[in-house]
């Protein structure tokens, strides 16, 4: 593995703790081994303290879950439980400890991973806007361009029919006028 891999072992105890990481890591992959079967997907929950309202939960697939970097910036412990459900019950299992190794302030302007997810659904939304404004000048267009022509042909119709009359003489026959005046 990298060496954005930490390890969680759980021999003969619910509890175990890795080895630290440092505050502001992005990307950290914490890797579940224990004495008990875990499902192959499983939810772990990450707070920043033990009695903390607030937890972030993280899917474990094949015993491997990501820490969400939101855990890693205050440069305090971070406590994972491993949280187990099944048709009759939900129950956290095991719980990890990982030391956060405080470091220097992270620069200004330094884009985080939950900003660059916040820009790129940003950008994503507006990208869709874009297009669909842009489907819509399209559609307008088209529409002005149909109702120009429809206009057109109408008067061209006009045009050709405006001095055309019909009457019926005492015979009962239909008598056509054109344009130009004949019969």
């Amino acid at each position: 593995m990298s060496e954005n891999t930490i390890y969680a072992v759980f021999e003969d105890s619910y509890y175990a703790q890795t080895k630290p990481i440092r505050q502001y890591d992005e990307g950290i992959e914490l890797v579940i081994s224990s004495n008990i079967e875990l499902p192959e997907y499983y939810q772990v929950h990450f707070a920043n303290d033990r009695f903390s309202e607030d937890s972030v939960a993280q899917m474990a697939t094949n015993n491997t879950v990501t820490v969400p970097t939101s855990v890693t910036q205050s440069g305090d412990m971070v406590y994972a439980w491993i949280y187990l459900e099944d048709a009759e019950s939900a129950v956290t299992r095991l719980e990890a400890q990982i030391p956060v190794r405080k470091r220097a302030k992270l620069p200004d302007g330094t884009i985080t991973p939950e900003d660059r997810t916040l820009i790129e659904e940003a950008i994503e939304a507006l990208n869709t806007a874009v297009d669909q404004t842009s489907q819509d000048v399209t559609d307008a267009d088209a529409s002005a361009l149909s109702a120009s022509q429809s206009a057109d042909r109408a008067e061209e119709i006009y045009n050709d029919i405006k001095d055309i009359s019909f009457h019926i003489d005492s015979d009962g026959c239909i008598i056509y006028t054109g344009p130009e005046g004949g019969e």
